[in-house]
């Protein structure tokens, strides 16, 4: 639930569009008549006998919104001295047309509550319009800024002018309560912002100007803290790459998005929010940046897409954009966007239970790999054979594979790839009943996931080193495993991986003679692999049918 006062923010409208059968919009009503006094005298209006009526009429008419009393206190303060009765001698017949218009519509709930939405923004757009006009360009300019940003950002938006000219703006900006303070950076009230915004770009050289000295800003000012979260040591990029694209500057906004970042191993950042399993972010730029620059930028985005959609378990989407990144690739005879795209097509052929199918991506790939001397896809095709091979139970063949896999990893440095394919390894061992070995080679994965902040690594090593410590009966640390690796899943929204723990996790209740609790966490595993359409939905049948006899 969300509760505001103000304009919703563009993420909730989206959602609203995008869920509208998740979402439900109440209005509330604003504030009540002693509390709009309070709330004037609290402004540092001073509110007495002569003057309580013109104040009661003023809220009375915007439903006692906090913003519009908020910015008509302002108003009263700044341009009359706190005289109210100068104020409504100039601005009555404003109000009482505004109360007029109003009331035409109150028939009609809806078309009442949009008149009333956009008196309100009206009310603020000539608020705004009174500012001095440093401090309007200086509010107007760092509307373009989406989230709070230091000071610094919001001066240096009028760098033009001089130094006490920008404090002067921004002074009379903090009078007027126009800037919010969160922590130790500022911003607008989202509603005020939205107004700001309208009024920049009334001028499109001023609003294109502003969003480039934004994102200029995000991409040398900006440093975020030694402890942020993985996201905010991106956030410069990705907010430039926004404002970039804001003014359909797609050439500059492919360069921030696709250009290989050096300190991330030279890869791109749609790969690094993969590889820390921030798949909406990822997805997110990738649709913005579609059929807006060249076609080695859609084979990029579209096979980003495929694997953000195949990490989120919904494999038909994952499909559809394999096949567009595959078809361009071909179109343009881009081999290295060619075997990619196998290789995405292949892993969720496996994923589904196709096996046959998943193994001649996977030998296609590896051609084409080797073909152009690309070892990473080559390690990759290989590491997927392996996989394919494990699932049909040709357990040597999937040895022979994924050692080929590992050795080449190894070898170019990819320590990512390289768990992985300890990971793999594991899970052939633990197939041969070959535990112990299961294991050491799925902690081996787990050690690198770790050093290198993989979630989804942890999270399947974890599930998989659980695994085999049921079937060596150790089911204290089976348990906590399990229950880690759960919860890894949930906050990256791997289903398929949340399914497989779930499933594991009955097979360890079943064990410790626990049949309600085995058969309660079976039914939910094969619930979500039935939904998913994934090939677990067999083996968690098989279990069900186990325990349930053993009932």
């Amino acid at each position: 639930m969300v509760l505001t006062a103000q304009a919703l923010p563009t993420e909730l409208v989206e959602f609203s569009d995008r869920y509208p059968n998740t979402w439900a919009e109440y209005r509330l009503n604003g504030l009540l008549q002693l509390e709009q006094l309070e709330f004037f005298a609290k402004r540092g209006v001073i509110v007495e006998p002569s003057n309580q009526d013109i104040l009661t009429r003023i809220a009375k008419i915007y439903e006692g919104h906090p913003l519009v009393l908020k910015v008509i206190a302002e108003d009263i303060l700044q341009e009359f001295a706190g005289n109210v009765s100068g104020y409504w001698q100039i601005y009555q017949p404003e109000f009482e047309q505004v109360a007029r218009e109003l009331q035409a519509t109150r028939l009609d709930e809806t078309e009442y509550n949009e008149a009333l939405d956009r008196k309100v923004r009206e009310r603020i757009k000539k608020s705004l319009e009174q500012l001095p006009a440093d401090a309007l360009d200086l509010l107007c300019r760092s509307a373009v800024f989406r989230r709070p940003v230091p000071k610094k950002f919001w001066l240096a938006m009028i760098s033009d002018r001089s130094s006490q000219q920008q404090k002067v703006a921004y002074r009379v900006l903090g009078d007027r309560t126009l800037i919010e303070k969160e922590g130790t950076d500022i911003r607008q009230h989202n509603l005020i912002c939205s107004v700001a915004y309208e009024l920049l770009k009334a001028d499109t050289v001023v609003w294109t100007s502003a969003e480039r000295q934004a994102a200029d800003l995000w991409l040398t000012a900006y440093k975020p803290s030694p402890n942020a979260p993985k996201l905010e040591t991106v956030r410069g990029y990705l907010e430039a790459f926004d404002h970039y694209c804001e003014i359909r500057n797609w050439e500059e906004a492919r360069k921030i998005l696709l250009t290989p970042l050096e300190f991330f191993s030279k890869v791109h950042i749609p790969r690094q929010l993969e590889f820390w399993s921030y798949y909406k972010d990822g997805e997110k730029s990738c649709l913005k940046l579609l059929n807006k620059v060249t076609p080695d930028t859609d084979i990029t985005c579209y096979l980003m897409l495929g694997n953000y959609n195949f990490h989120m378990s919904k494999y038909s989407q994952a499909i559809y954009f394999y096949q567009q990144s595959l078809t361009i690739a071909r179109k343009v005879n881009d081999f290295l966007g060619e075997g990619n795209a196998l290789g995405g097509l292949g892993l969720t052929c496996r994923r589904l239970g196709d096996y046959q199918q998943a193994i001649e991506y996977a030998q296609q790939w590896l051609t084409i790999s080797r073909k152009i001397g690309d070892y990473r896809g080559e390690s990759n095709a290989l590491g997927g054979l392996g996989l394919a091979y494990h699932c049909l139970g040709k357990y040597q063949q999937a040895i022979d594979h994924t050692e080929q896999s590992l050795m080449i990893k190894h070898s170019i440095g990819d320590r990512r790839g390289e768990g992985n394919a300890l990971g793999n390894l594991g899970l052939v061992y633990h197939a041969l009943a070959k535990y112990q070995q299961a294991v050491n080679y799925t902690q081996q994965w787990l050690t690198i996931a770790h050093d290198i902040s993989d979630r989804r690594g942890e999270g399947g090593a974890l599930c998989n080193l659980g695994n085999s410590q049921i079937k060596l009966e150790q089911y204290s640390d089976a348990l906590k495993n399990l229950h880690v690796a759960l919860v890894i899943f949930c906050e990256i929204c791997d289903l398929a991986g949340k399914a497989e723990v779930l499933k594991n996790l009955a097979e360890l209740h079943q064990g410790l003679g626990e049949v309600e609790m085995a058969r309660q966490y079976c039914q939910q595993a094969l619930a979500l692999a039935t939904e998913l359409g994934i090939s677990l939905a067999v083996e968690c049948e098989a279990l069900q049918l186990k325990i349930e006899n053993e009932k």
